[in-house]
């Protein structure tokens, strides 16, 4: 963007992250990585997504924090393959983030492992 930041999208962003931080820290960047790991989701911005867990800590505040990221499933079409017999193109399901990505993302943002959604911050 206009101030220098890099913004990742969706399954590029799960796909090139670990690749582009290790690549930036090799450079010396000094910038922000941004990193939208759910851009069609949720109205598309954070605020949406910030909501979202806030309904999901106090719906399941007994489950673990880390345990699985609270939008299990993505789905996308694939425009490479398309498939004559049923004259569709392939849609792909995958996990937005991966249970030890998940993990590890609520461990850096404070919370103990084996945290209850129950004791989350807001933030």
């Amino acid at each position: 963007d206009s101030n220098g930041n890099i913004i990742l999208g969706g399954y590029a962003a799960l796909s090139l992250a670990s690749l582009a931080s290790l690549e930036l820290q090799d450079a010396e960047y000094k910038g922000s990585l941004l990193v939208h790991y759910c851009p069609d989701h949720l109205g598309g911005k954070v605020e949406g997504m910030e909501q979202h867990l806030w309904q999901h800590r106090q719906d399941h505040s007994r489950d673990i924090a880390g345990g699985s990221f609270p939008i299990p499933l993505h789905h996308y079409v694939n425009y490479d393959e398309y498939d004559w017999e049923t004259d569709s193109f392939k849609t792909i399901t995958n996990e937005f983030i991966p249970p030890d990505l998940w993990q590890g993302l609520t461990e850096a943002c404070g919370a103990s492992p084996g945290s209850q959604w129950s004791k989350m911050s807001p933030k």
